[in-house]
């Protein structure tokens, strides 16, 4: 089969008169009839000889002859071999327009003009002398030592040539002859390896050349070695002059007027299945397209289209195609305003009517060319598709789908076993609820599964799956048939339901509806679609256009979203470290597949997609960085399994649509309250749902993140240099609800210590780099290491102290990353135990941390009046001063259990003890009490230290 068949030629007839060894420049015979399977009738397949050929049409350094002959016996002109040494040596585009030679008999010869720019660049390149008495002897046949001597030169083997030549010299100079070093290094290096001829001043053959060049390609490159003495000398490189060959693609632009279903000129064009015709500049050239790309690309939708092709010379044909400087208007069959008539279209651009005159235009309908008279002719079968108006070529391609919604599919049913698809909805498709693959191969459709090329034998079809079929007007020729697989579901919820029986908006995105679903009446129903219903979340199917072409109303809606913060992934183990919206962090494992933004992505892909995913005007910066996967996101997860994540990346699928970003601030303009924060003229308001995450500069420290309630985020205005984000605002006017607010950098006291924060009440200093204690009202010693390195935490407006503060006796509240303490809050200080004091260290409450917060420690100073052991409870008061009164208006009851730790000095060691007995023999002495409660001010207490 023919690789590139010439439609239309350029001839000069004089070269292809003589020879097949036609280059191709644009200044000599533009023929591009190139074979690849070689079919020329006269060359044997198999032979040497016609896998020379084969290699030398597929560079396109020769040609067959128009009557489909190569003719390997004849003799070609040194004129002719010039030009393929040229074409070997990949010097024809730098060929000079015209050109003086030197040579007296060529540069006055009128007939062999075309040849002298070839003869030219071989002269200035080495590879050809021309003989003694100044001529070229064009006309005359190559002999086999010339050509020999012109390849050695043109792989620069010249100096091996004239060692050996200096050998045989000292061995026989009797029998020597100028081409002798030359025919011995070419024997040595493979070059005449199947072409040898016993007598080398004989002109060549066609097929002997052709041999002789191919193996050309195949000799190692020669690079020169010099000596620290200075001698050159030369050895083989790795390389070979086919190697830098195997990497060219030539680049074809042009039109493609034809392919095996249609040309622009008529319905039937009678190319191979694998088979393309492109208008260039000169000429219309039919190629043959690579298995590959067949299966990576459905070409067909190239017809009409201006294409960048890629020839590649080692394979014989197109290996890559891609639109190039199109202009098309792509009308979307929803957009369409119909009925279709006349020689205008009009459609919706947006909100605004336009319309495009198309008179003139060739038309292509489902894959073939029709001649349309009126657009009217379209319109009944115009159901679901879409139009492309080439602008640039002059050409409507018009493609208009059925749509099919799968429920099983059977591969041994229907005709003579070949396949059934039994179907959802359509209940009239051929007349039936079903579609039969036909039983002939050949009238098969292609298959598509979400965009890649399926073979039929491998087809697996499951209910929900879409199907866009495609079938092409009987008007001769073959009929093109495809089918556009498209598999996976996707979840919505409804923000609006739309008058439009065809529209429906899920995620606050509009999405239309195939015809055949929005004519779908469910059982049971009058409407002509199933409802859907506001807020509610939906399992949809869309077709390969993007319109929803089935709802599975039963099916599970993926897990609710919830705010996260990225703070790390590991791609290869296929985790994910999430700070959840409660402060806490936890390492989630990836599936298989998550779906982010909406789209399936592999778990070792993740990190590539979140590092996308960030903001490009944030990117670089220390709030966001393109080289990391720090950011907000809503996370969807079940059992420690994260299944999908939407960023902040607007129509991205998912429900992070909504996952607007409203800017970031820096402090300026801001006026703060308990319950919104105004910055400019927008007012942001707080509600129970919104979610205040402090982030702090490392990101990487998981224990520094943590979540906070309004009323504390905003009781001031934030420092200066301070950064806020806002986002997943309502659209609500001038006071917009919150949906998550993000705050930078240690701004806030109460944003430092969360409920993973432990308390340590000191027993020790050990050296100079360890805390020892009690921790979070343990039994056990515990000590802490402290970070000298780290130890510069400084929280604003907290009692923050430097270890050499601590001493034994107090508590502390710290930071701990590892087994490091990074930072200390001065809860009590044991050196300070004066009732002004105590009043100083704590609020109205005596509380140290928000009551509103949850899974927080309470800590409380008070003095202990009584026990009540039968129900474990013991009366305190915080009123410190005053009369008795005081005290006993102000009492109040904490309860204790067995889980209760008491703390108390023994001689000069702090102690644990057990709860009520032992707090017992203190009661009397009204003895000062720390008290902890856990989660909640009427939970049990956790922990109770006497302060005598």
């Amino acid at each position: 089969m023919k690789k590139m068949r010439t439609i239309i030629t350029v001839l000069l007839a004089l070269v292809m008169a003589v020879s097949a060894f036609s280059v191709y420049a644009e200044e000599t015979a533009t023929t591009t009839t190139a074979s690849g399977s070689v079919t020329f009738s006269d060359v044997e397949q198999g032979t040497l000889v016609h896998d020379a050929v084969k290699k030398l049409v597929g560079y396109r350094v020769i040609t067959g002859y128009e009557d489909g002959t190569f003719k390997p016996d004849n003799t070609i002109t040194r004129a002719e071999f010039a030009a393929v040494i040229t074409r070997f040596k990949g010097l024809v585009d730098d060929l000079p327009t015209s050109a003086v030679t030197g040579f007296s008999d060529l540069d006055n010869d009128s007939d062999r003009a075309w040849a002298r720019p070839y003869v030219k660049i071989a002269v200035d390149a080495g590879i050809i002398n021309g003989f003694d008495d100044g001529t070229f002897r064009a006309a005359e046949p190559v002999t086999y030592e010339q050509a020999v001597k012109m390849l050695i030169c043109a792989v620069g083997y010249e100096p091996i040539a004239n060692s050996e030549y200096n050998k045989l010299k000292a061995i026989n100079s009797a029998n020597l002859t100028w081409s002798s070093g030359y025919i011995s290094a070419a024997m040595k290096n493979g070059i005449t390896k199947g072409a040898y001829e016993g007598i080398v001043t004989n002109p060549a053959t066609r097929g002997t050349v052709a041999i002789l060049t191919s193996n050309a390609y195949e000799v190692p490159e020669l690079e020169s070695v010099t000596d620290e003495h200075g001698n050159t000398s030369y050895e083989q490189g790795g390389g070979s002059v086919e190697n830098e060959k195997f990497d060219e693609r030539e680049k074809i632009v042009g039109i493609v007027v034809a392919n095996h279903y249609t040309s622009l000129e008529k319905a039937n064009s009678g190319l191979e299945s694998n088979e393309i015709t492109i208008s260039d500049s000169r000429q219309n050239t039919t190629y043959e397209l690579s298995s590959e790309l067949m299966e990576r690309i459905d070409v067909n939708q190239f017809i009409g289209k201006r294409v960048a092709a890629y020839y590649a010379k080692d394979e014989f044909g197109i290996v890559d195609i891609e639109e190039y400087k199109n202009e098309i208007v792509k009308i979307d069959e929803s957009q369409v305003i119909h009925p279709l008539e006349g020689n205008s279209i009009s459609y919706y651009n947006g909100r605004k009517k336009d319309d495009i005159n198309v008179n003139d235009y060739t038309f292509i309908y489902n894959g073939k060319s029709e001649y349309i008279e009126d657009l009217r002719d379209l319109e009944y079968e115009f159901k679901n598709g879409y139009i492309e108006v080439n602008q640039t070529t002059n050409v409507v391609n018009i493609v208009s789908y059925d749509v099919m919604v799968v429920n099983s599919y059977n591969r041994t049913a229907g005709n003579s076993g070949e396949g059934r698809i039994y179907l959802k909805y359509n209940d009239e498709f051929n007349g039936e609820n079903f579609y039969d693959f036909p039983a002939s191969t050949k009238a098969k459709p292609d298959i598509y599964v979400n965009g890649t090329k399926k073979e039929f034998s491998s087809l697996s079809l499951s209910a929900y799956n879409v199907i866009n079929y495609m079938e092409s007007p009987a008007v001769g020729g073959p009929d093109l048939k495809a089918m556009y697989v498209t598999t996976g579901a996707k979840t919505g919820r409804v923000t609006a339901v739309l008058a439009d029986d065809r529209m429906v908006e899920l995620g606050e995105q509009e999405m239309y509806l195939t015809n055949e679903y929005a004519d779908y009446t469910p059982t049971g129903s009058s409407d002509k679609k199933a409802p859907f219903e506001m807020d509610d979340n939906y399992t949809y199917y869309l077709d390969c256009t993007g319109q929803i072409a089935a709802v599975n109303y039963n099916a599970a809606s993926q897990g609710a979203f919830e705010y996260g913060y990225v703070a790390g992934i590991d791609s290869e183990e296929g985790t994910i470290w999430i700070v959840k919206k409660n402060g806490s962090s936890q390492l989630f494992s990836l599936k298989n597949k998550v779906k982010v933004d909406g789209e399936n992505v592999k778990s070792g892909d993740v990190g590539k997609a979140l590092k996308s995913a960030v903001r490009e005007e944030l990117a670089g910066g220390d709030k966001y960085d393109s080289d990391e996967v720090w950011q907000p996101v809503k996370y969807s997860q079940s059992n420690g399994e994260v299944s999908a994540i939407d960023t902040v990346r607007t129509n991205k699928g998912g429900s992070g649509d909504n996952f607007a970003h409203n800017e970031l601030y820096t402090g300026e303009n801001v006026e703060p309250t308990k319950t919104t924060v105004k910055i400019g003229d927008i007012t942001y308001s707080f509600a129970s749902t919104t979610t205040i995450m402090y982030v702090p500069n490392d990101r990487t420290s998981l224990t520094r993140y943590s979540v906070m309630t309004a009323s504390k985020a905003f009781t001031s205005v934030p420092d200066e240099g301070v950064e806020m984000e806002i986002f997943d605002t309502d659209d609500s006017g001038r006071v917009k609800t919150a949906g998550l607010v993000l705050i930078y950098g240690n701004s806030d006291p109460s944003l430092a210590f969360s409920s993973s924060s432990p308390y340590i009440l000191v027993t020790k200093i050990s050296g100079d780099d360890t805390i020892v204690g009690y921790k979070n009202a343990g039994r056990e010693i515990t000590e802490i290491k402290i970070s000298d390195s780290k130890f510069t935490e400084r929280i604003s407006g907290r009692n923050c102290v430097d270890i050499d503060e601590v001493s034994k006796g107090d508590l502390i509240r710290v930071i701990v990353e590892g087994n490091e303490v990074i930072a200390i809050e001065m809860i009590y200080d044991a050196d300070e135990t004066t009732d002004s004091d105590l009043e100083n260290a704590i609020d109205s409450e005596g509380e140290f941390l928000d009551a509103a917060d949850t899974d927080k420690f309470y800590v409380y100073y008070a003095e202990a009046f009584e026990k009540n052991p039968d129900e474990n409870k013991v009366a305190v008061t915080t009123a410190f001063d005053g009369d008795e009164a005081d005290k006993l208006a102000d009492m109040k009851h904490i309860s204790v259990n067995a889980t209760t730790t008491y703390y108390s000095f023994d001689g000069n060691d702090i102690v644990a003890g057990d709860n009520m007995d032992v707090i017992e023999d203190e009661i009397g002495d009204e003895s000062r009490l720390i008290y902890i409660r856990t989660s909640s001010k009427t939970s049990v207490v956790k922990m109770i230290y006497v302060l005598d």
